[in-house]
């Protein structure tokens, strides 16, 4: 089965973006001629994070519509859409079997966000933030890997995820009300 290349290089894409976003804040810091503040630069993650989390809803907006244009029942399950004739005789399959890989990349994107993170903790040598990030990161993996079951019907699993992303988003929003952009 081959992977679907949009899905490989969106979450590349994304995780590169946030690294060359990270990056941007570092040399603006160093520009302003101020002695660098690690907690300066994890104050604006939330900042990426949030665009992130709004890609993430965007990729489910977009997956959604293409299975619907595609007339795909979304009240069936990933195995029985799979034991369908439609399926395999007009090709459905291509579309289906990008479902499960775009959403572990998306995972995987958000997953490098924590990465940044927990390098920056680090320089700034507050371990301390990490023991919470990462209880809080696992406890948000394990919603996502719950909702993406393969018995699920797929518009529960688009519904359950786009409302995962708007309360991510809604958090970081907070989050972000605080931090001072350039």
């Amino acid at each position: 089965m081959m992977p679907d290349p949009g899905t490989m290089f969106g979450g590349a894409a994304a995780s590169l973006s946030l690294l060359d976003n990270l990056i941007k804040l570092i040399r603006n810091a160093q520009r302003d001629e101020t002695p660098f503040a690690v907690a300066d630069v994890i104050q604006k993650l939330p900042v990426e994070a949030f665009g992130l989390a709004r890609i993430f809803e965007s990729q489910i907006d977009s997956l959604e519509l293409a299975f619907r244009d595609h007339n795909i029942n979304l009240e069936r399950t990933i195995e029985q859409l799979e034991e369908d004739y439609d399926y395999w005789h007009f090709r459905k399959y291509r579309l289906i079997r990008s479902f499960e890989p775009r959403v572990r990349g998306l995972t995987q994107a958000i997953g490098y966000l924590l990465e940044d993170y927990v390098a920056i903790a680090h320089c700034s040598e507050r371990e301390d933030l990490l023991v919470s990030s990462y209880r809080e990161a696992n406890e948000q993996r394990s919603i996502i890997e719950g909702i993406v079951q393969r018995n699920r019907p797929v518009g529960y699993i688009f519904q359950e995820l786009r409302k995962h992303a708007r309360r991510i988003r809604a958090e970081l929003g907070d989050l972000t009300s605080n931090v001072k952009t350039s």
